[in-house]
């Protein structure tokens, strides 16, 4: 811009009027030419950088201290006393606030002709989008960035200054020390937290920021509770949105825009892409270095997740804050469940019993079932004379552990599954020193049914002697060898020490690929499938998957149960990504097995409708997840005694529905039914039982019952803390919904039981 004007001079002016600001010309975008200011307060105006709704930014160079800085400036011809307000309101929204990723406020004032002025941080940066697309960062990058900003965000919220127009021309990138970092900018129409909405105003989008992030709430008449955090967390999603996919959610403009915005009509992001012409999908994923296919399988499940909770039209059901979606990103990029997950506490309740399905079917019937299984196993397995009557002196042992103890054995006739293998396991080691492989097939036997009891600790002793055992006495390739660690692999497992687990599950494995057992490394690649999932490579897991459904088709025809019961991983890994309808048809598959193999009222059936259920509630199908949850129900009531924990487990299904679907009541009723049930038949401190006390909590906290739910949350935890360990998702989860109970009741949200 050129700085050449001519200045007043004395004479010209009148003695009661100040002097006229040096002013110049300056063209505009739309072909007229407006005057403006030389300088304002110690900055001269130097460039223009661009114009807004709200005024024009200069760039202007201040020289104590010596510097560049932009000002923001309304002009003359712009003046109104809304306009006013808007930019007055945007002044003392900065002025609140420093944070690293917020541009900082320099100077606030009014040039020497009345026009007032902001002078902030220069940003020498290209927007977010442009930003990312330039240097093709990957996905992960673009996570961090958008972390980044929700912390800004934060901070903002924190200072009870709401941005209201957060897009990704309002945050530009630029590299401090060879790093990206995010600078926000344009609090154009923020407005204080502090200052609530009239009730009854109605609010004009224009005002209200880009018609592509403005949350739903915002364009409904008459809403009396104004905006609040979520309306920006709401903004930030839209923002994920576009940085995941290179696409906005809502197409259209203008009117449409907002019709869809309004009514939340817009895709999940991997389907969005998926939709894409090939070329431009090609392109898009170019530009976050992945091939096509892959990108729409990395957005699928976490990813999806997380921005449907940010972009959920009720923003009852967002994220309460920018940090909360933060944290749920870092937990993606941790690989680390996220919170985001589509069935809430139905979601852990049902990973905990995949976990721990023995453990849930009875620890003393489970016991013994597994016992009766090994055995069979281990006769039909081995043919040779020596052979089978190694496998006689485990079934002899076993059987032994089973009958009425002698008086001085210190074993009451109504012993638990716990004290009987307890007894095994002291007998093992004293009375077999002379009979090693007899005694590594104990350890192997006694050491897996701790792990189905969640006795890992145990389990992975003694599992951990039979391997060495079989080891040395078998050489590292033998088939037992390779049974044994596959147990080690899912003891791990279930513990959730993934890393640990995949080294023996890999082996084990290897063993049975080189044995030619198609059964057997079926049931390791499942095992493998579930690590890899756990660890968030989804791509690999449903590939060994796939394997193992084939492999056992092979071995043992379409029609077997362990085939439906790989169909019911397969599902389950469809479910966690959010991919419903192929979902749907594995466990539909799965169910017509069982009910062709195993008859319409077998407990393996109520288990699948169980899984198909959990797909429709997340589908929102409530009234068919209902009747399956209450026909699984029916068959364990029939197939089951009265007190069984599987009995338990519907129940609490049943209220996940209910509260999925909103009766808040009806949840509230089967909640209380199955802890009832819980407390009836089981230890104070069985975990099923814990999951019952939070989600009934969760209800209750709902329907501003806050004293009981309080009591509910502390109960649940302290059973949680004992037996998980100190990082489980399923721990970590509660946690998290006590604290936002503790904010929304005004307490310090520190949960207990942290230690």
């Amino acid at each position: 811009m050129e700085a050449k004007t001519a200045v007043p001079s004395p004479e010209d002016q009148t003695s009661n009027s100040p002097p006229e600001a040096p002013t110049v010309a300056e063209p505009t975008r739309f072909g007229s030419r407006r005057r403006v200011p030389l300088e304002v307060g110690p900055f001269r105006l130097v460039e223009l950088l661009g114009e807004g709704g709200m005024g024009s930014v200069y760039r202007a160079e201040q020289d104590l201290p010596r510097r560049q800085v932009a000002v923001k400036l309304i002009l003359a011809h712009r003046f109104d006393e809304a306009r006013l307000r808007r930019f007055e309101a945007e002044r003392q929204a900065l002025a609140r606030m420093s944070h690293p990723y917020i541009a900082q406020v320099y100077a606030a004032g009014t040039s020497a002709d009345g026009q007032p002025y902001l002078a902030m941080e220069l940003i020498a940066g290209e927007p977010l989008t442009r930003y990312c697309d330039g240097h093709r960062l990957p996905l992960s990058e673009r996570i961090e960035l958008v972390i980044a900003v929700c912390q800004g965000v934060q901070h903002a919220h924190q200072k009870a200054v709401l941005h209201g127009d957060l897009k990704p021309s309002n945050v530009l990138v630029t590299e401090i020390d060879g790093r990206a970092v995010p600078k926000i900018i344009d609090f154009g129409i923020a407005r204080g937290l502090d200052e609530p909405l009239a009730p009854g105003t109605t609010l004009d989008p224009g005002v209200l920021g880009t018609p592509s992030y403005i949350c739903p709430e915002a364009l409904t008449s008459g809403e009396t509770r104004g905006l609040d955090t979520r309306a920006d967390v709401y903004a930030l999603g839209v923002v994920l949105y576009e940085l995941l996919t290179g696409v906005q959610p809502f197409g259209g403009s203008g009117v449409e825009v907002l019709q869809r915005v309004a009514a939340g009509d817009f895709e999940p992001p991997s389907a969005a892409v998926a939709k894409l012409a090939p070329a431009e999908r090609a392109r898009l994923a170019g530009l976050r270095r992945v091939d096509a296919r892959s990108l729409a399988r990395a957005l699928r499940g976490d990813l999806d997740a997380i921005v449907l909770r940010a972009m959920a039209r009720d923003r009852d059901a967002r994220y309460a804050s920018a940090a909360e979606l933060a944290a749920d990103l870092r937990r993606h990029l941790d690989e680390q469940p996220v919170l985001a997950t589509p069935a809430g506490m139905a979601y852990r309740v049902r990973k905990f019993v995949r976990r721990h399905r023995a453990a849930v079917a009875g620890a003393t019937l489970t016991a013994i079932a597994l016992v009766a299984g090994f055995v069979a196993r281990s006769l039909e397995a081995r043919r040779a004379g020596q052979e089978a009557a190694a496998a006689r002196e485990v079934t002899d042992f076993m059987v032994g552990l089973f009958q009425t103890p002698d008086p001085g054995g210190g074993l009451r006739p109504d012993a638990t599954a716990r004290e009987i293998l307890d007894r095994g396991a002291r007998r093992i080691r004293g009375e077999l020193a002379g009979q090693p492989l007899t005694r590594a097939r104990l350890l192997d036997t006694i050491g897996n049914v701790y792990r189905s009891l969640g006795l890992y600790p145990s389990a992975i002793d003694l599992l951990s002697q039979a391997l060495a055992e079989r080891r040395r006495l078998l050489g590292p390739d033998h088939p037992d060898v390779g049974e044994t660690e596959y147990h080690l692999a899912t003891s791990y497992r279930e513990l959730g020490r993934y890393a640990e687990a995949e080294p023996f599950a890999r082996r084990a494995n290897a063993i049975a690929e080189r044995s030619g057992n198609l059964r057997t490394r079926a049931g390791c690649l499942v095992e493998l499938a579930t690590i890899a999932g756990r660890r968030g490579r989804r791509d690999e897991a449903e590939k060994n998957l796939q394997s193992a459904l084939g492999l056992f088709e092979r071995a043992l025809g379409p029609d077997s149960e362990r085939v439906s019961a790989a169909l019911n991983n397969l599902g389950n890994l469809y479910y966690d990504e959010r991919r419903f309808p192929e979902a749907e048809k594995c466990h539909l598959r799965a169910i017509a097995i069982k009910e062709k193999t195993l008859g319409p009222n077998h407990l393996y059936l109520a288990q699948s409708l169980n899984n198909l259920a959990n797909v429709y509630s997340a589908m929102g199908r409530f009234d068919d997840a209902q009747g399956l949850h209450a026909r699984a129900l029916k068959i364990k009531r029939q197939a089951l005694p009265a007190d069984h924990p599987e009995i338990g487990i519907s129940l609490l299904n049943l209220g996940d529905v209910a509260s999925r679907r909103g009766d808040l009541a009806t949840a509230v009723a089967r909640y209380r039914e199955a802890l009832g049930f819980w407390e009836r038949t089981q230890a104070a401190d069985y975990l099923p039982a814990a999951y019952t006390r939070a989600s009934l909590a969760s209800a209750l906290a709902t329907l501003g019952q806050a004293k009981e739910a309080d009591h509910l949350y502390q109960s649940a935890l302290a059973v949680l803390a004992a037996k998980l360990p100190p990082a489980h998702p399923n721990l970590t989860e509660v946690r998290a919904e006590y604290a936002r109970f503790l904010r929304a009741a005004g307490q310090p949200p520190q949960a207990p039981h942290q230690r």
